[in-house]
C-alpha cells in the first residue's frame, strides 16, 4: 500500500461528499484494508479517552486514523444539539412542523450541523421523524406532525441541511415509536397492520432516505408486531435495505439491544456493545449463524453513512485502487489529545 501523511484534523474546508462512484471505490478499498479488529471496533460505541476532556456529546466511536477515517462524535438533538457548551436554542421541532416551510427545515438542520462541527461532532442524532399519535406521549414536542406527509417533507429538508453542511443526519426512531413508555425500562408493544405501517409510520423514513439521502437510522426501543425493533429482520433488512435501497448504517438507541442483532440488520450498538461485542461475534461465527461477509457488510454501511456528509474526504486511493496508509498512526490510536479549546476550533481528529 502507498503511504500518506494525513493532517491532524479534518477541517471544514476539507469536508465534501464524493460522487457515488468515488464513494463506492473508497468504501471497497477501506473494507479490504481494515483489519478484523478495526472492523469490530466500528460496530459499537467506545469510551472517549479521559485526556480528551468532556464535550457533553451523546456517543463516541474510535475512527481508524491510519486510513483517514475520523472518529465519530455524536450529539443528541432533535432541536439543534445538546451538550455542555452554549448552542442555539432552536424551537421545538413540533413548531417547525407548523411552518410547512422546507427552507426553514433546511436551516434548522444546518444550524445543528454547523454547531455540532464547532464542538468536534459529525453525527447529529436527529431528526425525529416519528408521527405524533398519542397526546400523552412526552416526545411529541420532538416530532414534526401528526400528518405523515408534513413529517416527510420536513425530514427531507432537515436531513439535507445537516448533510450538506458536514454532519450525518440520524433518523429516529425506526419505527412506530409514538406511544407512552418509550424508555429502556418500559417497552411499548405496537401492533400495526402492513398498510398503516407503510402509509403512516414508515413514510417519513422512506422519504428522508430516498429524497433526502439520510446517512443513518436509529432504531426504536419498542416491540412492533411482537418483535423488538432492534431484532426485526423484516423491517431492518427486507424493507429498509431491500425495498428502499438504504445503504447507510442502523444504530441502536441507547440500551435498545437485548440479544445478538448484527445478523438482524443492526450495525452499531450504542452506547457500547453489550450483546454485539467481540465475544458474541466470535460465538455466532462459530455457530454459523453469522459470517465474516456480514461483518464487512456492516462496515460498508457505516462507511456509507460517513460518506453521506463528506467524512471520507481524506481517504485516498493509489493507482491500484488500494487505500493509502499513514504508517505513523497504526491502530490502536495514540491518545495524545491536543485539548478541548483547540478541538472546538477544529473538527474531527485524525491523529492522536
Amino acid at each position: 500500500m502507498t503511504s500518506i501523511c494525513f493532517p491532524e484534523f479534518l477541517t471544514r474546508d476539507q469536508i465534501h461528499p464524493d460522487p457515488p462512484e468515488v464513494t463506492e471505490r473508497k468504501v471497497e478499498a477501506l473494507v479490504a484494508a481494515l483489519t478484523l479488529d478495526e472492523k469490530i471496533s466500528l460496530l459499537g460505541g467506545s469510551r472517549e479517552p479521559e485526556c480528551k476532556g468532556k464535550l457533553g456529546n451523546a456517543g463516541y466511536m474510535w475512527g481508524v486514523p491510519r486510513l483517514g477515517i475520523p472518529e465519530i462524535v455524536m450529539y443528541d438533538g432533535p432541536a439543534g444539539i445538546t451538550g455542555i457548551v452554549d448552542t442555539t436554542g432552536l424551537p421545538q421541532p413540533s413548531l417547525l412542523g407548523c411552518t410547512f416551510d422546507d427552507e426553514m427545515a433546511y436551516a434548522f438542520g444546518k444550524v445543528a450541523a454547523t454547531e455540532a462541527q464547532a464542538c468536534s461532532g459529525n453525527f447529529v442524532l436527529a431528526p425525529q421523524v416519528d408521527v405524533i399519535r398519542s397526546p400523552h406521549f412526552g416526545r411529541n414536542k420532538d416530532m414534526k406532525s401528526e400528518d405523515s406527509y408534513v413529517a416527510s417533507r420536513m425530514a427531507v429538508a432537515e436531513v439535507r441541511g445537516m448533510q450538506e453542511n458536514g454532519a450525518v443526519g440520524t433518523l429516529k426512531h425506526y419505527a412506530a415509536a409514538n406511544l407512552a413508555g418509550e424508555s429502556a425500562s418500559c417497552y411499548p408493544r405496537a401492533v400495526v397492520d402492513e398498510q398503516t405501517l407503510h402509509e403512516v409510520y414508515l413514510r417519513p423514513f422512506r422519504w428522508a432516505i430516498r429524497k433526502g439521502g439520510a446517512g443513518c437510522i436509529m432504531n426504536a426501543y419498542n416491540y412492533i408486531n411482537e418483535e423488538y425493533m432492534s431484532a426485526n429482520r423484516h423491517l431492518n433488512e427486507d424493507v429498509l435495505r431491500g425495498w428502499w435501497g438504504f445503504q447507510g448504517a442502523m444504530m441502536s438507541d441507547w440500551g435498545s439491544v437485548h440479544k445478538f442483532t448484527l445478523n438482524k440488520g443492526m450495525d452499531i450498538e450504542m452506547p457500547f456493545p453489550a450483546y454485539n461485542d467481540r465475544k458474541h461475534i466470535f460465538r455466532h461465527l462459530r455457530k454459523g449463524d453469522y459470517s465474516f461477509d456480514e461483518i464487512d457488510m456492516s462496515v460498508r454501511r457505516i462507511l456509507h453513512s460517513m460518506a453521506a456528509a463528506g467524512l471520507l474526504s481524506l481517504v485516498e486511493l493509489d493507482d491500484d485502487g488500494r487505500a493509502k496508509v499513514d504508517e505513523n498512526h497504526p491502530f490502536p490510536l495514540v491518545k495524545d489529545i491536543v485539548g478541548y479549546l483547540k478541538m472546538c476550533h477544529s473538527i474531527l481528529p485524525i491523529k492522536r
